[in-house]
């Protein structure tokens, strides 16, 4: 996945007008679901010229896609305050073991696997099987 991938999975999932879903945002750009789901899933990089094309169609600034931010989520500050935010052990976990992975590839394939899982269980499909107890 490369960083286009990685913007635009950010764009679908926290922006209102699309929600999380690809055929909203395919539909709003006038895409294909196939096409969107190529570049998300790494099958296609985008071009240059697609980039451009969406970043038009959305209002936003030309070169959106390439500029890279820093997480809104401070992990740091997360961790040193937990307390404050009221997060758990597991939380607290999950955030150090995304911390250890070894690069933005491994980072984004482990947030779609847990975005996949979760969206499984939301949807009733969880097959989960029963753990040991230690």
């Amino acid at each position: 996945m490369n960083h286009r991938s990685i913007k635009l999975r950010e764009l679908i999932d926290s922006d209102k007008r699309f929600a999380g879903s690809q055929k909203a945002f395919s539909d709003r750009v006038g895409l294909t679901v196939g096409q969107v789901n190529q570049w998300l899933s790494g099958h296609r990089n985008m071009k240059d010229t697609s980039a451009r094309e969406i970043e038009k169609k959305l209002g936003y600034e030309a070169g959106w896609f390439e500029v890279m931010q820093e997480s809104s989520i401070n992990t740091n500050k997360l961790i040193s305050k937990k307390a404050d935010n009221n997060l758990s052990d597991i939380e607290v976990e999950v955030i150090d073991i995304f911390r250890k992975l070894p690069n933005d590839e491994e980072r984004s394939l482990a947030i779609e696997t847990m975005r996949l899982r979760v969206n499984a269980i939301s949807n009733g499909r969880s097959h989960t099987p029963a753990r040991k107890k230690a």
